[in-house]
């Protein structure tokens, strides 16, 4: 079993989230150093790989957390203040000129495009419009019009929009349009939306049910995930508070599990993972609390859902007891990929995988924030099968020695976009059919390398944006104009009806 890596008294991932840094990353680094220094040890090699790491929204903090997160959050211009203190070496002057700049709040970001004097992204959400739409229609008005000024072109945008979207609204539940349901409903439109439209319905005037709560769990999961991001850099009361509303915690039952010492972090994952559903709220009970803390000797009876929450709560430390559960499944994804591909069993790449995948565990353990088993075991399976077929798509690329199965391999490729070898690099002829290749070959750079972080390596739209180097709502349009290509794209309307 591979190791698991320990920095300052904690897991390396326990101290890559507690200090903003991306541990994935730092995964790859000390992969990298242990062939460049093979004589180190693993402790210094893990050393290295964090205090070598120089990532500029890592480096500079502000207020307990990084500082690209510090602007995002209160709407700074981050480009421009870092341009200002990145050659900077001396902590007390960064903080001194990070102060001023927010005291006097000179970089605050001025929303370019407004309209009945409101930012078009508010005016958007008030409406109930989406905005990555609104702002693919404001890019193409500007490219066409460079000579009127931005209001102008936001008023085009705008009644664009309506003229196209609201006025041929497609998308109605139970006789009423979708948009008016979802405010009813406090739901995002624009995320719903969304969902939907990836889902293939064959007649969107008449949603079902099924359909509504499949995207409405999409939805909600993508929620959750963001609350737990959010939960790790709190800092104050209104943020904690803001979690807990969003994850739908009662706050009795917080306070009741911290008079048993615990911190507000701790205890949110005490109830969040313990608690039952009451009323529209995660609960529990002074009996319940007794019950779980009374039960750590027979831990290991427990299924993986409350394992998690021994582990997140701080009570006992549980990943071993969770990799031992998961095993199996983990053996037989690995086990698969090699039929698929070919790889010899019991050869050295075959154990390397083996190896990879109990990385790839404890990585996911660390990862995850389900309460439901269902959903705890189908993220794993789907996340360490993509992290090992993008590990040997890499590997085919670099080693001929690993035999596969080209036609098959290429065959399978007609129905769907898969595997793009990396993110990075354009696309390869290799791992598409003729058809697929010119396809996905029409679309920009950028729009290719979404294509592949978000539907075969399942990533969302922050860790896109994290890697792309660009802000969240440039994700949103570029997936709108990468999607709306294919969807127009000739040759795709070819592929499905050979089917």
């Amino acid at each position: 079993m591979s190791r698991v890596y320990f920095y300052h008294g904690l897991s390396l991932g326990q101290y890559c989230a507690k200090n903003n840094i991306n541990y994935s990353r730092i995964l790859a680094r000390i992969k990298d150093l242990k062939k460049i220094n093979p004589d180190l040890s693993a402790d210094e090699i893990v050393k290295k790989a964090i205090e070598d790491f120089q990532d500029p929204r890592c480096r500079f903090t502000y207020q307990g957390m990084s500082l690209r997160q510090y602007c995002l959050l209160h709407d700074y211009n981050f480009q421009r203040i870092y341009r200002q203190i990145k050659d900077l070496t001396d902590i007390d002057e960064i903080n001194s000129k990070l102060a001023a700049y927010f005291a006097d709040d000179p970089t605050k970001r001025i929303p370019r495009y407004k309209i009945e004097g409101l930012s078009l992204k508010k005016y958007c959400e008030l409406k109930g419009y989406i905005y990555p739409t609104v702002k693919t229609y404001v890019t193409n008005f500007r490219e066409a019009n460079p000579h009127l000024q931005d209001n102008e072109i936001a008023k085009l945008a705008i009644e664009y929009y309506q003229q196209n979207h609201i006025a041929k609204e497609i998308w109605f539940y139970h006789g009423e349009r979708l948009v008016d349901y979802c405010k009813r409903n406090n739901l995002s439109y624009a995320s719903i939306f969304s969902y939907l439209d990836h889902m293939n319905i064959a007649n969107p005037k008449d949603i079902s049910d099924e359909d509504l709560n499949e995207a409405i769990k999409k939805y909600r999961i993508k929620i959750r995930k963001d609350a737990f991001k959010r939960l790790k850099n709190c800092q104050t009361e209104a943020d904690y508070q803001e979690v807990i509303s969003t994850l739908k915690i009662d706050n009795e039952s917080i306070k009741l599990v911290k008079t048993y010492n615990y911190d507000t972090i701790r205890a949110i994952y005490f109830v969040w993972y313990f608690g039952k559903e009451k009323n529209g709220l995660i609960t529990l009970d002074l009996k319940r609390i007794n019950t779980v803390l009374k039960c750590v000797r027979r831990i290991d009876l427990f299924e993986i859902n409350f394992l998690l929450g021994y582990y997140y709560s701080g009570i006992y430390d549980t990943r071993q007891l969770i990799y031992n559960k998961i095993f199996l499944s983990i053996r037989k994804i690995v086990s698969d990929l090699c039929k698929k591909y070919n790889i010899k069993f019991n050869s050295d790449y075959h154990l390397e995988l083996k190896s990879e995948a109990d990385l790839l565990a404890f990585e996911f353990i660390e990862r995850t924030n389900s309460r439901y088993i269902g959903q705890i075991i189908s993220y794993m399976n789907a996340y360490i099968s993509n992290c090992l077929k993008r590990k040997i798509l890499k590997d085919l690329q670099e080693n001929d020695n690993i035999s596969l199965n080209k036609k098959r391999y290429l065959d399978s490729k007609k129905e769907i976009i898969d595997d793009l070898s990396d993110s990075s690099s354009p696309i390869d002829r290799l791992y598409f059919s003729d058809e697929m290749f010119n396809v996905i070959k029409s679309l920009t750079l950028l729009e290719q390398k979404y294509i592949s972080l978000r539907f075969q390596y399942l990533l969302d739209d922050d860790e896109i944006a994290e890697i792309l180097n660009i802000p969240l709502e440039d994700v949103l349009i570029l997936q709108s104009q990468a999607l709306t290509k294919l969807k127009d794209n000739d040759q795709i309307k070819k592929l499905k009806l050979k089917k």
